[in-house]
This record gives C-alpha cells, sequence and structure tokens, in this order.
C-alpha cells in the first residue's frame, strides 16, 4: 500500500493539514495549494493511499 505523510495543525482556529512527505507536496501541488483539504486527503485515500499523520495533537479524523 502507498503511504503518504501529512503534518495536521492548527491555524486561525482551523485544522489544516500540511505535506511532509514528496508525495504529499506533489499531490498539494497538482491541486494547487500549500495545504490538503479534506476533500484532497479523500480523494487521495480514494486512489489507494494511506494517509499518515504526524508531529500533531489533532486527529486525521479532524480533518476528513
Amino acid at each position: 500500500m502507498k503511504t503518504i505523510t501529512i503534518e495536521i495543525r492548527s491555524q486561525y482556529g482551523n485544522t489544516v493539514a500540511y505535506p511532509a512527505c514528496q508525495a504529499a507536496k506533489l499531490f498539494a501541488r497538482i491541486a494547487g495549494t500549500k495545504t490538503l483539504s479534506s476533500q484532497a486527503l479523500k480523494d487521495i485515500q480514494a486512489l489507494g493511499f494511506h494517509i499518515v499523520a504526524i508531529n500533531s495533537q489533532n486527529t486525521l479524523e479532524q480533518i476528513l
């Protein structure tokens, strides 16, 4: 299974996902953003990728 790594942060009261690996950065570049939206993460999962959140007090479920 392919895996991407993201870092979930809270900014201005919003939970956002920053790409933390090359594959995640590539998806953000394709999306034209610096962060990955919840819809983008759902689409990435639909493509068969497993998403791992690192260095965060928040959880992946909070953003999906």
